[in-house]
């Protein structure tokens, strides 16, 4: 399947890049992923595994609501949410059907 390039926000649609992302504060570390909030947009590391890269735009797009509501959580906070979300969509298809159905 092909990697999504946005996510339909209630703030209207978020870009998402896959590039290459080193750390502006330290330049020999890589990231996995940057939400940029003031031109609202995800970059997402460009080689990164199937789980990895579901996380990751997961972790991104929480930024990105914790900015709209103006909420201000922890790395670790967005962490923790990060992997309950992605375990209930995993775990619960039956809830991710009910939860999609038009």
């Amino acid at each position: 399947m092909k990697k999504p390039t946005e996510i339909n926000s209630i703030t209207g649609k978020l870009p998402i890049k896959y590039v290459k992302i080193v750390n502006p504060k330290n330049p020999s570390e890589e990231l996995s992923g940057m939400y940029f909030e003031k031109e609202p947009k995800i970059h997402i590391m460009h080689d990164l595994g199937f789980d990895q890269n579901c996380n990751t735009i997961i972790h991104e797009f929480l930024h990105h609501i914790a900015n709209y509501s103006n909420t201000h959580l922890s790395e670790k906070q967005v962490y923790d949410l990060t992997l309950n979300i992605v375990h209930m969509i995993r775990n619960n298809p039956e809830l991710i059907k009910y939860i999609t159905q038009e």
